[in-house]
């Protein structure tokens, strides 16, 4: 069984024309600052993250959980298109289109460890 697994695909940086305080509780050493929770879906929750020491850009992180797909092959099919689609369409010179960063796959600590 996985351990807490979750897979994070980042969207192209945006200017942040109003930058979010960061909040008292969090230290200066966090890389990634949850600013809110923007939709979810089937494969996981979409949010807008800033790096703290960038704040005037930010991120659309889509956060999937991947421990959905253990018994669901049909599924898991379905992610990887959507990934292998994303990482295609990223590579186009379109300002509409949404640009594929990376991904990465954290077994635990998620996006503070980001």
């Amino acid at each position: 069984m996985l351990a807490d697994p979750k897979v994070c695909v980042g969207a192209a940086g945006v200017p942040n024309a109003n930058p979010p305080k960061p909040a008292s509780e969090q230290n200066s050493t966090r890389k990634a600052q949850v600013v809110k929770i923007l939709g979810e879906g089937a494969f996981g929750e979409v949010k807008l993250v800033v790096d703290p020491r960038n704040p005037m850009c930010c991120v659309a992180l889509k956060c999937i959980d991947l421990r959905k797909f253990q018994n669901n092959s049909e599924a898991l099919n379905q992610f990887k298109k959507e990934a292998y689609l994303q990482r295609l369409l990223s590579t186009k010179e379109c300002d509409n289109m949404i640009r594929y960063i990376g991904m990465r796959v954290e077994t635990e600590g998620g996006l503070n460890e980001l």
